[in-house]
């Protein structure tokens, strides 16, 4: 639609692909006055959508918006002079599937969550079907339910104390670079702060011949607990040798003991090698925390070390009772 004397351009895409759900740009370019005005004074309207309705005339000569589906477009544009003269033109652009945004596994990292523990949620196996790197995406997360996310962050997890018992569950959002995000939700489980909070305590006595002679180690441990001591956990995993370089080694438990009504348990373990042990400054250490013995609520025996001896026989203890 060409009016006698009006201003005109060329009506173009900007965009390399587009593609529904992603903004897309045309412009006008070659901008041309024929009656001598300034192109800066120019003014432009466009109709986006194909329904024939422009929008309000502006001094940009470009509009952006984001087509809602794939398939053949048609949008127009006018160049409109200062006397109200205008061309429209028209581009067709074939607008491509929009691509699935990034997703990931949203889980709860955290074994056993507690109202005053701290508990992670995060993701995992992460996607993004644009070809970007999976290290670029951003991650909000609504922990609390009430449907306002944080603001976006490069850490794929997110730790909090629940502070109450009960169902929690929490929102995430994976984003990708242009914005576009999908949206997971986990839901778990909250145990209650038991009404014991006194952990067990562990005491270390062990027995060691000299280094060399090829016997390994034997450590007998005591836990102690005035409510009880949760038979279940006391196995692989209790004791480690630290080696003199820092590296550790597991203990095998032989036996353990319930004494007392429950309230003390016997555990002695051993660790063997044939290669005997070279050097000195080996320590047996109780494990706290994953795979460390805790009590009939929960609790965690607290970490303790003793210190190898060296030279012949003898027993070192380490630690106290409840």
């Amino acid at each position: 639609n060409v009016q006698q004397g009006a201003p005109s351009g060329t009506l173009g895409v900007q965009t390399a692909t587009p593609r529904a759900g992603s903004p897309v740009t045309v412009a006008f370019t070659n901008l041309v006055d024929p009656l001598g005005g300034s192109v800066s004074a120019l003014t432009f309207a466009f109709d986006v959508d194909g329904d024939g309705v422009f929008a309000a005339a502006t001094s940009g000569s470009s509009a952006t918006f984001v087509p809602g589906a794939a398939g053949a477009l048609t949008v127009r544009g006018r160049v409109i002079g200062g006397s109200g003269l205008f061309t429209e033109s028209a581009v067709t652009i074939q607008v491509a599937a929009a691509i699935p945004p990034p997703s990931g596994t949203l889980g709860l990292q955290t074994a056993s969550p507690r109202a005053d523990r701290a508990v992670t949620v995060g993701f995992t196996n992460l996607v993004d079907p644009s070809g970007g790197s999976v290290s670029a995406l951003t991650f909000a997360f609504d922990i609390d339910g009430d449907g306002v996310f944080a603001a976006a962050t490069s850490s794929s997890s997110v730790t909090f104390v629940p502070g109450g018992a009960g169902a929690r569950t929490v929102r995430a959002r994976v984003i990708g670079g242009s914005g576009v995000f999908s949206e997971s939700v986990v839901t778990f489980d909250v145990a209650a702060v038991p009404s014991d909070q006194v952990a067990p305590t562990a005491s270390v006595v062990y027995v060691a011949p000299r280094p060399n002679n090829g016997t390994g180690v034997v450590a007998t441990v005591v836990y102690r607990d005035d409510k009880g001591i949760d038979a279940s956990t006391v196995g692989l995993g209790n004791v480690r040798l630290v080696l003199p370089g820092g590296g550790v080694a597991g203990m095998e438990l032989v036996e353990s003991r319930s004494l007392e009504g429950g309230t003390v348990v016997l555990a002695t373990y051993r660790f063997d090698t044939s290669a005997g042990l070279p050097g000195t400054g080996y320590k047996v250490r109780v494990n706290a925390g994953a795979g460390g013995v805790t009590d009939t609520s929960g609790n965690a025996v607290a970490q303790v070390e003793a210190s190898l001896p060296v030279g012949q026989a003898e027993t070192v203890r380490a630690g106290g009772a409840d």
